[in-house]
């Protein structure tokens, strides 16, 4: 494993819940002979994730730089907050890019396709 945590390594996937529930009700009307799948999206940098947030809000991005594994575990003690067994596995793998499925799998529209539009979504709750 890598110690650097670096915004262009870290990759992860994700999928907004109405996208799941269109890929669940999908395999529930139509069995497949494969029993497990990994669902999301195009996997995404954190980088790409930290610059399409801050868009979305506002936020300007003054600077950015790269952490390490040793100095999150470090922050942690010193801030004293507690690292679950899923997120030390995080820290230790930020490279989480896996063979997924979602809507567009089966033929079907996806919602929110990318971060972006998962973001807008939040965003517009601010006003209901």
């Amino acid at each position: 494993s890598s110690d650097v945590c670096s915004s262009d390594l870290a990759h992860f996937h994700f999928m907004h819940c109405k996208d799941i529930a269109k890929v669940t009700k999908y395999l529930i009307d139509n069995p497949a002979s494969e029993k497990e799948y990994v669902l999301g999206n195009e996997p995404l940098s954190l980088r790409d994730a930290i610059k399409a947030l801050c868009k979305t809000f506002n936020v300007p991005i003054y600077f950015q730089f790269n952490i390490t594994a040793k100095m999150i575990f470090f922050l942690s003690k010193v801030f004293k907050f507690t690292l679950g067994p899923w997120e030390k596995y995080c820290i230790e793998n930020p490279d989480m890019r896996f063979k997924t499925v979602s809507p567009s799998t089966f033929g079907i529209k996806t919602s929110f396709p990318t971060i972006t539009h998962v973001l807008e979504d939040i965003k517009a709750l601010e006003f209901r």
